[in-house]
């Protein structure tokens, strides 16, 4: 009898060793196997990022000062209100235009998504904005020269909104809304 029940006892004992002790041991290695996984995996992603920053420093270390200049026109790092309405404002006199009413408001910043084909990273707050609102009077003749003007300014400016009422004179008050963008501030 002793010969058949120490092989069953032993299996039992066996059995409940397994489930109590190494079960779970084997469970918790497991889940650190994963979560070695995931770090090493974020490691790599991150060697990518730095890889890539690296190549985007490489690339604007190579842009000569006159260059850097020409794209800081373009996109600045802040949005000059000021600067900004006294350009608009030579625009709009050099076509005979009147100004009304001006107002600016500061923006969010905006989010662009990159697509998945480009460089397969979301960039977040790329840009902040401003948008200018002006009241301008003149003929239609005068505003498709504004923003034909508008158009070939360095300032990255996009028109947002444009209404307008024609009047039984040859005059017509249009409300003009731009948005000047710049780089987000990485405060």
């Amino acid at each position: 009898m002793f010969r058949t029940l120490t092989p069953i006892f032993s299996i039992i004992i066996a059995l409940a060793v397994f489930f109590t002790f190494t079960r779970p041991t084997i469970d918790t290695i497991r889940a650190f196997q994963n979560e070695a996984s995931d770090y090493q995996e974020a490691a790599d992603k991150a060697t990518e990022y730095n890889q890539l920053l690296q190549s985007y420093i490489t690339t604007k270390n190579s842009f000569g000062a006159r260059e850097l200049e020409r794209l800081e026109s373009l996109v600045p790092y802040s949005v000059d209100e000021v600067r900004l309405l006294v350009d608009l404002e030579d625009i709009v006199r050099r076509h005979g235009m009147v100004i009304g009413d001006v107002s600016v408001e500061a923006g969010v910043p905006v989010d662009l998504e990159r697509s998945k084909d480009s460089a397969k990273l979301t960039f977040e707050n790329d840009f902040d904005y401003s948008d200018i609102s002006l009241d301008l009077i003149g003929t239609y003749e005068q505003f498709k020269q504004v923003l034909a003007d508008i158009e070939q300014s360095l300032v990255l400016i996009e028109v947002v909104d444009l209404s307008f009422q024609v009047t039984e004179i040859n005059l017509q008050n249009y409300n003009l809304t731009l948005r000047a963008y710049a780089l987000a501030s990485t405060e």
